[in-house]
């Protein structure tokens, strides 16, 4: 239970802060003494995240979803189609998000066996952690721009679901990665930040379908699974709230030292220990 509340907090920090929840998962597994990866619990863990990003955005979530029923009650026709698309912006992003979900789907199923073992190499974790500090501090030089959601077009989404994929190797932030990538596409800030959460929700569905196909059970128990899932949401709501005025200020690159200097010391220690 101890350990199920520690990763937890862990979880609910990391996965908004463009740390990468999943490095630091597989590192305080290490230190906890919890051998194999428990994927089925890191995935829960992710579960719990995801309650408190439909928590922060659940606005536009029911917005999205309305959007979306609308077009398919009342969408035939391809013109009527595109006129929708360029002028219902909530329809617009809801689309965008489908679109966006494609390529991280194919990725992650195409490398799923080479992404999983990379949960058991510190080594690997490390090194990813240095590449996020890198591509987190290249938005130091990208200014705030006023392209909002409804100048998004389909590219964009393809790209940004693209680094999303890739996000799901230990040590790529996902939430860094897709915001930064967003940023550097001239999106503004805040419309970065919400797209890159929403984009998160299907991902994190996907992957806790297919994981509960595969496994019904954790090594940590029933208990200590909800409880760990429980404080996940908690504390995710929370630094979700933080983290939102954090990327508003401008300040998003604060965080490139912690994942450089996490990360190299993470290589130093798998290397001392081989």
């Amino acid at each position: 239970m101890f350990k199920a509340v520690i990763l937890g907090i862990i979880q609910g920090i990391t996965e908004f802060l463009p740390v990468s929840s999943s490095a630091h998962l597989v590192i305080f597994q290490h230190f906890l003494g919890i051998v194999e990866p428990d994927v089925l619990f890191d995935v829960c863990l992710h579960l719990g995240t995801l309650v408190a990003v439909v928590a922060v955005y659940r606005q536009q979530v029911a917005e999205l979803f309305t959007e979306f029923w609308w077009m398919l009650r009342n969408v035939r026709r391809r013109e009527e189609f595109e006129a929708a698309f360029n002028g219902r912006p909530a329809l617009r992003a809801a689309i965008l998000i489908i679109i966006g979900t494609i390529p991280t789907g194919i990725i992650g199923v195409t490398f799923k066996h080479q992404f999983e073992a990379l949960f058991s190499s510190l080594l690997g974790v490390g090194l990813a952690l240095i590449i996020t500090g890198l591509i987190l501090l290249g938005t130091y030089w990208v200014s705030d721009s006023n392209r909002r959601m409804y100048r998004m077009g389909i590219l964009d989404a393809v790209i940004i679901g693209m680094v999303q994929g890739f996000a799901v190797v230990p040590g790529i932030s996902r939430s860094g990665s897709t915001i930064a990538a967003a940023l550097y596409l001239g999106m503004n800030r805040r419309v970065a930040a919400t797209f890159s959460f929403l984009l998160s929700v299907p991902a994190i569905l996907g992957a806790l379908i297919l994981k509960l196909r595969e496994s019904h059970h954790t090594t940590l128990g029933l208990a200590p699974t909800l409880v760990g899932t429980l404080v996940a949401a908690l504390v995710g709501y929370l630094t979700l709230k933080l983290l939102v005025k954090v990327i508003d200020q401008g300040r998003f690159w604060l965080f490139a030292p912690y994942c450089v200097l996490v990360g190299l010391g993470t290589v130093f220690y798998a290397l001392m220990s081989k």
